[in-house]
């Protein structure tokens, strides 16, 4: 496989959007890498059902931050949103539901990278 394979690839994922489908995306894997297409979407498979988790976990927070600190979350949601580590952000939502201030949460995730 040549870097203009995988340049097209990459355009052709890029530019497809939320249009591209899954029967569409495993063709065009499996065109331009046939000997590793099924690992390739089973990998991204696994990478989006993260990003699912951790979106939804992120909206919760921020349901929860809205209801229990109003605009006092706000900060907090800030930094919450610059997490990406799902365990993280899980230990975050169950801490919220006792947290009394929002530095209560906050330690939750100070110093935890991610």
């Amino acid at each position: 496989m040549s870097y203009a394979d995988v340049t097209v690839f990459l355009a052709y994922f890029a530019t497809a959007g939320k249009s591209l489908t899954e029967p569409d995306l495993r063709k065009a894997v499996a065109a331009v890498f046939p000997e590793k297409a099924n690992d390739m979407m089973a990998a991204l498979a696994e990478r989006w059902t993260q990003y699912g988790w951790r979106d939804g976990v992120r909206n919760s927070i921020k349901l929860a931050l809205d209801i229990k600190f109003a605009s006092g979350g706000l900060p907090l949601w800030r930094e919450i949103q610059q997490i990406v580590d799902v365990d993280v952000l899980r230990n975050v939502l169950r801490v919220l539901k006792d947290a009394r201030t929002p530095d209560e949460v906050r330690r939750v995730y100070q110093g935890a990278t991610g």
